[in-house]
């Protein structure tokens, strides 16, 4: 199995890790071979994953199917092509100079949209012409970005990321910027989720007890509508199946944050499921949603995992929800079974 994702420029980002986390637990020899390769980002993958030899998965915005079809290019791929899974959220920060209090007030102006061909763009170019507006695009680094908006060479600064960003959060207070709120019309609607920025996200950009709506949209795992009977279905549908089993061994890898969280009914606008996948996901739902009673039991009766789960509680001044509970019990099983066997 090939999997192709972001960063031709060779920095290290979420697609990569995730990819090269895939490679890492689902990879055996003589049964599964997982190939991570990098991509040229989302419109690129889609095209790829249609018409290059050997590609089988691709992770993409979920927004590209929106971006291609204002552009009028790749006709057909929205049922050539079907997700498997949400993988995360992603939120769209209109970052502008605090001139602007309304993001009609853009037009006209220069807006950047980060590095030409990169998901970035092509998200904000999206929403750029879902919400009709008139600007002047350019391209700058993040860094470079925030100083124009600053100095008023550009108004805004779309920047495509999940909450809270770091990057963002090193913004300084009181830097004349703040982020614009993105109306939810019903043609924005049509592809985006509804999602607000809070002073908690961004207490440097966001009033305190204040929040600011904006869009949301997702990173998605996607595969090629592959006919049954054929090998290519078969191949992929075992890659599916072999990375629902292995969930909670991902939830352990590098990008740990990404599986632990991962949403397997999760809604992605815009985009249909792959049958196999819809197959083998309700299943492995109504497994877990079985045997869950059954591990909730024996987690009562665990008194040495209580306190471990009290202890790290209370380190972490956090407290976890059953599934959570569900997850840390799981891993602490697999932790136990490895340190007994290592001392027999």
């Amino acid at each position: 199995m090939t999997v192709i994702t972001g960063g031709v420029d060779g920095v290290s980002n979420t697609y990569q890790q995730l990819a090269s986390d895939l490679a890492s637990v689902l990879d055996v020899k003589s049964e599964l071979r997982v190939l991570p390769i990098i991509g040229y980002g989302s419109l690129q993958n889609i095209e790829d994953m249609l018409y290059l030899k050997g590609i089988d998965v691709g992770m993409v915005h979920s927004d590209v199917m929106r971006h291609m079809e204002q552009r009028g290019i790749l006709p057909g791929a929205r049922n050539r092509l079907k997700y498997v899974t949400k993988l995360y959220d992603e939120q769209l920060h209109v970052l502008a100079n605090t001139k602007y209090t309304d993001i009609r007030q853009l037009n006209g102006q220069t807006v950047i949209v980060g590095r030409p061909g990169s998901g970035n763009e092509m998200s904000a170019l999206t929403l750029i012409r879902d919400l009709r507006l008139k600007v002047k695009i350019i391209h700058v680094e993040f860094e470079e970005g925030v100083q124009q908006v600053r100095d008023g060479r550009a108004a805004a600064m779309v920047v495509v990321t999940r909450k809270p960003s770091s990057k963002l959060r090193k913004v300084k207070v009181n830097s004349d910027l703040h982020f614009l709120p993105v109306p939810m019309n019903k043609t924005v609607l049509r592809t985006y989720f509804p999602d607000p920025l809070t002073a908690e996200d961004y207490p440097n950009l966001v009033p305190p007890g204040k929040s600011v709506e904006t869009a949301r949209m997702a990173a998605v795992l996607a595969v090629y509508n592959w006919k049954d009977k054929t090998l290519r279905y078969a191949n992929v549908t075992k890659f599916i199946r072999t990375f629902i089993g292995k969930l909670d061994q991902l939830s352990q890898a590098s990008r740990k944050d990404v599986w632990q969280k991962l949403d397997l009914t999760g809604e992605v606008k815009g985009w249909q499921q792959y049958e196999p996948a819809t197959n083998i996901i309700r299943r492995a739902v109504a497994s877990r949603q079985t045997v869950a009673p059954r591990l909730q039991s024996r987690i009562k009766k665990n008194s040495e995992f209580a306190a471990f789960v009290k202890l790290v509680q209370a380190t972490s001044k956090k407290q976890y929800s059953p599934e959570e509970i569900l997850k840390l019990y799981l891993s602490y099983k697999d932790w136990s079974q490895k340190t007994d066997a290592q001392s027999q």
